[in-house]
């Protein structure tokens, strides 16, 4: 049975059609718990999107905030609370080559950080790392979502309990 006060949003960054991918996995894990899901790119999230969530998937992308559609939300994130809440990272990760610093990377990193940073106070789960989407890769992501969706309820009983 669908919890009624149970709220999913999962965002992709616009320049990762992997986390697009992962994205679609995910509104299928959680649709089996959540009253509703909604999936967005990040370019088209709305704060009230956002604040309307129990539970946020935020994908990071490879590219700078600006690149991956975070422009409008990292501008307005400053006034914003998200405790009460859990969300989780998805980002692409990279593909195993040692000391390949470019400027992607940079960016990459300037994406998660944000995030990082705007998540504090959450329940924030273990980052999940989609690089090479596969099939693996797939059954990775459905237990991770429903890992994230089991930690949101542990914490709505907590605070029902205090």
């Amino acid at each position: 049975m669908k919890d009624p006060d149970f709220y999913v949003l999962i965002v992709y960054p616009d320049d990762s059609s992997e986390l697009k991918q992962a994205a679609q996995v995910f509104f299928e894990a959680a649709d089996e718990h959540a009253k509703e899901v909604r999936v967005k790119a990040a370019s088209d999230v709305l704060i009230p999107d956002i604040l309307a969530c129990d539970v946020l998937v935020f994908g990071a992308g490879s590219g700078s905030p600006a690149q991956s559609g975070y422009s409008e939300i990292q501008r307005v994130f400053r006034g914003i609370n998200l405790r009460r809440r859990v969300a989780g990272l998805v980002y692409p990760g990279s593909d195993g080559e040692e000391g390949t610093e470019n400027s992607q990377d940079s960016n990459a990193f300037q994406t998660c950080s944000f995030l990082s940073k705007m998540c504090e106070g959450t329940g924030l789960a273990q980052p999940l790392d989609c690089f090479a989407w596969n099939d693996e890769q797939s059954e990775k992501a459905r237990v991770w979502m429903n890992d994230l969706i089991k930690e949101w309820e542990r914490s709505r009983e907590e605070s029902i309990r205090s």
